[in-house]
């Protein structure tokens, strides 16, 4: 045995209806709006990971680079100092007892070869230096010889 239902009731199921069926579609909507906004700032924050590790690889780049040219320098004054400016060394070692035992003249002349010999030293570095430079990429700071690789 089916009851019957009243018209009126009817009508308030279809309003109740209406209304939850409304709610839901708000919802809905919200929820699309969120997503739309949250892609974009998804987007947007792959694109700064892009462009933060354009900014690494080019640093690590640079970096590469001017450890390769630290190292020419460190060479450069390796090699000149201790192994190819052996000569120096030497003289400046035979010099320095016989700046001891000997009088102010003679002080004074051995002083004389190791300005001289310092000299010839500091340009050969500076040849040296200057090759450096010039094989690098990048431009010299003026008057200091450093690369700057940007």
């Amino acid at each position: 045995m089916a009851s019957r239902i009243s018209p009126s009731s009817l009508q308030a199921f279809n309003n109740e209806l209406v209304i939850r069926l409304q709610n839901l579609r708000e919802c809905r909507e919200a929820i699309a709006h969120d997503i739309v906004k949250d892609e974009a700032r998804r987007d947007d924050l792959a694109q700064q990971l892009d462009d933060i590790k354009s900014k690494l690889d080019s640093t690590t780049q640079s970096l590469t680079k001017k450890h390769a040219t630290k190292a020419e320098y460190d060479r450069l004054i390796d090699v000149r100092m201790f192994e190819q400016g052996p000569a120096y060394w030497t003289e400046l070692r035979m010099l320095m007892p016989f700046v001891a035992f000997h009088g102010w003249q003679d002080t004074e002349q051995a002083y004389g070869k190791i300005v001289e010999s310092s000299q010839t030293l500091l340009l050969a570095l500076d040849r040296e230096s200057e090759s450096i430079v010039s094989r690098s990429v990048a431009h010299p700071h003026p008057g200091r010889g450093y690369v700057d690789y940007g």
